[in-house]
């Protein structure tokens, strides 16, 4: 987790994690999920609109690392959650 974490803060320097790593488990697998806060490339009146982010990482085959990211502006984030966990738990790692 700490390795995607870095990876999308690369992208984007501005992110900063809301809290740590929560254990949860997807598709009866065990994974990692956190979320992050920053500012979005999406700009109302001129200024960039908040935005979170949820890392969901996974265990694969072998070294592969699989993760999902939801990404809602802050404001809609908690009314998307549940879509956001209804896509979660369709998840299928073959």
């Amino acid at each position: 987790m700490r390795q995607l974490v870095g990876s999308v803060q690369d992208t984007n320097p501005g992110l900063r994690a809301t809290g740590n790593p929560v254990n949860i488990s997807v598709g009866g697998r065990a994974a990692k999920s956190m979320e992050m806060l920053g500012k979005s490339v999406i700009r109302v009146n001129g200024e960039p609109i908040a935005e979170r982010i949820r890392l969901v990482a996974l265990q694969g085959k072998g070294s592969l690392v699989l993760y999902m990211a939801f990404v809602a502006p802050d404001a809609d984030f908690d009314s998307m959650r549940p879509t956001f966990d209804r896509i979660m738990r369709s998840f299928a790692a073959r």
